[in-house]
């Protein structure tokens, strides 16, 4: 009975804590993606090109600083911790917090002193970038420091104060970043000069977090103390090794990590470049053509993507789990299933995004420019969310170097396809160039999953029944338009395409859950296993379902 016990205990404080961070990390991205929308009513569109030009090399180096670092350290530290070895814990903890100030002084002054040569070979030589990618610069002092004291909590199995301080330092940098645009352009700033000093709100944003981390770690610093004094055990193990084991183990995880902002890179590095030396337009004009792909096609398409991502990787514990008890056909079960629910959630939002583009667009950011970009880029939500769910099903079966090589794949397409399709069809060439790399990252990751489980999916089942409640809704949407058109005339403000986006969504979305139920796309049987809801989904499903599907 208290092994049971336990057992439950450790069970709901690992559900707890996957909801908590998964919370957390949604409102800080939901966050990051509506902000851009004010600031590009106030830096217009060459101002957020500036502004996220600076991003991606700022993130590459914050991904190899960090990124593997706070799963390596709360490895170690819970591993540690649960022999009675504090001590180690705390020696592993004081030495990893110098060595990362250290590391983050170096690549704060790689970045600042380095940015001028970055811009002239890697963002198309426009020096209004280099002032931004400065900017950025301080915020690399205090991250890998954050990254070392959130781990540190996660091995004492304290996920809120990594949650928290999460949740503070996006809103402080968006508090931030907005402030400091509104202001300077009341003063009549240049554009260029507000886009770079508006980037110091990933500064405070990370002063923010670690002001919070600090105070949380004095809070429960006496409860430390006194194990520290209990500690009957110490490992000998000389502090180098030790950093070694957590350097090592970290590597794969930021080689990993560094997929997304090399692909953010490739658009930096390759559309301005080609639009400039290959189109013929200005570097203002480039920006601003970066500007729209990457201040609103990447963060329109985002939302979808992040809704579909979050709903779908709460199966992956569950493929994890039967995987490590040869569990074989749980992990084929949960796979299938992982896969059909974010075609089912990712299709329709893909194919629904790309279908209201230029009202999404209008509504937004007050015109239309950029459309048929967001429309393209729309469709790759579907292959991007199923290569990060196959991806996840993948790791979960211990295979964690297999997806980062498939990505890195479709990242070395995304640089050729941009060099090729951008000079004929713009910024839209870029969109189409990140679907196709999705897509074949995708599939080979289904390839992978294929041949280690011997997965059959059933091509009818996996892509046919959410194709056809995907074109019911596409014509219930379209009809809706038409409708709305003889109603309202030749009358397109915003208010009134905020009323037929919204209208439009929602009629949408409750046609594809219909069609979805009636034509049985999701079996009672698949989702009866799924925490707390399934069971009452699975019911739902046999009472309304076709006959076909009531088991």
């Amino acid at each position: 009975m208290e092994g049971l016990k336990e057992k439950r205990t450790a069970a709901q404080h690992f559900v707890h804590g996957t909801l908590f961070l998964s919370a957390a990390v949604f409102f800080c991205k939901l966050l990051g993606l509506i902000y851009i929308v004010p600031l590009q009513h106030l830096i217009a569109d060459r101002g957020v090109g500036i502004h996220n030009a600076a991003y991606p090399i700022y993130n590459i180096f914050l991904q190899i600083s960090t990124a593997g670092l706070p799963l390596a350290i709360s490895k170690f530290v819970s591993e540690y911790n649960a022999k009675g070895d504090y001590r180690t814990s705390e020696r592993l903890y004081r030495a990893l917090l110098v060595m990362m100030w250290f590391s983050g002084l170096l690549f704060a002054a790689i970045q600042y002193f380095g940015a001028p040569a970055y811009v002239r070979y890697f963002a198309g030589d426009n020096k209004d970038v280099i002032p931004a990618v400065q900017a950025m610069a301080p915020a690399l002092l205090v991250f890998p420091v954050i990254a070392i004291m959130r781990g540190y909590f996660q091995g004492w199995q304290m996920v809120e104060p990594t949650g928290y301080s999460q949740v503070v330092e996006q809103v402080v940098r968006v508090v931030t970043v907005l402030g400091i645009a509104y202001a300077m352009s009341k003063w009549g700033a240049p554009v260029e000069q507000i886009a770079a000093i508006s980037t110091l709100g990933a500064f405070t944003g990370g002063l923010a977090a670690l002001w919070w981390l600090v105070g949380t770690s004095r809070k429960h610093r006496p409860g430390v103390r006194a194990l520290l004094r209990k500690s009957m055990v110490s490992t000998a193990v000389p502090i180098g090794r030790l950093l070694a084991r957590v350097v090592v183990y970290a590597i794969p995880i930021s080689l990993g990590a560094l997929v997304v902002p090399l692909f953010n890179q490739a658009d930096v590095s390759t559309v301005t470049m080609s639009l400039v030396h290959q189109v013929g337009l200005s570097q203002d004009e480039a920006m601003a053509q970066f500007g729209i792909l990457s201040g609103r096609a990447q963060k329109i398409i985002a939302i979808p993507a992040t809704f579909a991502t979050t709903v779908a990787l709460t199966i992956i514990p569950l493929v994890s789990e039967a995987y490590a008890v040869r569990n074989y056909a749980g992990v084929q079960r949960f796979a299938a299933l992982s896969l059909r629910a974010s075609i089912l959630i990712a299709l329709p939002a893909g194919v629904g995004l790309a279908l209201l583009a230029g009202p999404t667009n209008i509504v937004l950011f007050g015109n239309d420019a950029g459309t048929v970009a967001i429309a393209i880029l729309a469709l790759s939500t579907v292959f991007s969310t199923l290569e990060s769910v196959s991806s996840s099903v993948l790791q979960g079966m211990g295979m964690t170097v297999r997806p980062v090589v498939n990505l890195f794949i479709g990242l070395i397409l995304k640089v050729v396809l941009n060099l090729w399709w951008v000079p004929l069809w713009g910024i839209g060439g870029a969109a189409a160039a990140s679907v196709v790399s999705y897509w074949v990252a995708a599939e080979l990751n289904l390839y992978q999953m294929k041949r280690l489980t011997s997965l059959r999916l059933s091509p009818i089942a996996l892509w046919g029944k959410p194709m056809l409640a995907t074109a019911g809704m596409v014509a219930a949407v379209q009809l809706w338009q038409w409708v709305l058109g003889g109603w309202m005339g030749d009358h397109h403000s915003r208010w009134v395409l905020a009323l037929e986006l919204g209208s439009a969504v929602m009629i949408g979305a409750g046609v594809f859950a219909v069609l979805a139920v009636l034509l049985g796309a999701v079996a009672p049987k698949e989702v009866e296993s799924l925490p707390r809801v399934g069971p009452a989904v699975a019911r739902l499903l046999r009472t309304v379902g076709p006959r076909g599907v009531q088991r």
